[in-house]
């Protein structure tokens, strides 16, 4: 087992005082108002609104209606502050977050309104008006096709409206555009789970697995799907203020060839979650285990050697004395130091995959945070 090295953790009222004045200096230069009450989106009758939670904490509201935007943050915080502007197809939002500081990002209007549009659905789905759900659901994909939560909600309220044929095929399209959320869904939801065998969804995803591997989320491992060129590992970072590190427990499932990051599964949640994502990674063809090893040994390729610089975050992968291949690591803002702390590495076929956790402080949010990165080798297995 790895050892982390903790920032010392202070009183929880001095936690909390820590992070009401930490963004102090930010607020003062940030290059936008600060609105902590929320902003409203120019020439829209939309509006932005902070939810105050270390998850985001990102809405859009119309009137009554309010869905959750999702930004990708790299370790959970919070926003302190939102303005937004916008054409007649983008929303540009700039966010104050509490450590990393000032966020610019840009979303489609087609997107927050499907969101909206979800989101009414949702409310549905309580009441138990699955005709009416599904018909908001589909008044979501056709604001913006590629949202896949709204996907796989339709297919939900199709099961329970007794269209099982008409939930199946839904899914099936949104699997030619997103295959590992609906076959995530499909391992997680039970509404969802009877149809992984219908015949469209099967040819897609196998057979369902009977036996399926947790050595994937053990932190130890490193799992590839051959067929699909992922990889994947588990997030699990340490919360100081918690002494429930399992509760932010997150599969990472990255494309090989790019490096980009795929999906962020968090299955703490979900009840039986580590089965779920088990049988997700099944599905998708995770057939392959690599053993992650401490980087003062050989990485398990056959020839290499990885070291790490845990000041500069770099990691060097050599063969015969001579490197072939590095990756650089973003120092996260509040590290602290060193900035990266237990380096390891795991080989799989054609690249050697390496990661490392960083300390972040305490008027952050205190989190041990890990973060991995691919070197590509070919040839190597």
């Amino acid at each position: 087992m790895r050892t982390v090295i903790r920032a010392r953790t202070p009183a929880p009222w001095l936690v909390g005082l820590a992070l009401v004045l930490a963004p102090t200096a930010a607020k003062a230069e940030a290059p936008f108002h600060l609105r902590f009450e929320g902003a409203a989106i120019p020439g829209t009758d939309l509006r932005l609104e902070l939810d105050g939670g270390l998850d985001g904490g990102l809405s859009v509201r119309r009137q009554k209606v309010r869905a959750r935007v999702p930004v990708d943050l790299p370790y959970p915080e919070f926003f302190i502050g939102v303005s937004a502007n916008a054409t007649s197809t983008t929303v540009t939002v700039k966010a104050e977050a509490n450590c990393e500081g000032p966020q610019t990002f840009a979303l489609s209007r087609a997107r927050l309104e499907a969101l909206l549009e979800n989101a009414a659905a949702r409310s549905l789905t309580r009441a138990k008006q699955w005709d009416g759900a599904a018909a908001g659901f589909s008044r979501s994909l056709a604001a913006d096709p590629t949202l896949s939560e709204a996907a796989t909600n339709l297919a939900v309220a199709q099961v329970h409206a007794r269209r099982p044929t008409d939930a199946v095929a839904t899914l099936a399209r949104a699997a030619e555009h997103d295959p590992i959320w609906v076959a995530w869904r499909l391992a997680a939801d039970p509404d969802l789970a009877p149809l992984v065998a219908a015949p469209p969804l099967a040819k897609l995803y196998g057979a369902p697995a009977r036996h399926s591997s947790h050595r994937a989320l053990d932190g130890k491992h490193v799992a590839f799907s051959p067929s699909r060129g992922l990889f994947a590992w588990n997030l699990s970072p340490g919360n100081m203020m918690s002494d429930n590190d399992a509760a932010n427990d997150e599969l990472r499932i990255v494309d090989l060839a790019s490096g980009a990051l795929q999906a962020r599964l968090p299955y703490s949640h979900v009840r039986r979650g580590a089965d779920a994502a088990a049988r997700t990674l099944a599905a998708l063809g995770f057939t392959e285990l690599a053993e992650t090893r401490d980087l003062d040994a050989d990485s398990g390729g056959i020839g290499l050697k990885v070291t790490f610089d845990v000041d500069q975050g770099t990691a060097r992968v050599s063969r015969d004395g001579r490197v072939i291949g590095s990756a650089q690591f973003k120092k996260p803002k509040g590290a602290t130091t060193p900035a990266w702390v237990d380096p390891w590495a795991a080989s799989i076929p054609g690249a050697v995959i390496v990661g490392a956790s960083a300390n972040i402080g305490d008027g952050c949010g205190a989190w041990v945070y890990g973060d991995v990165r691919r070197v590509l080798v070919p040839g190597e297995r």
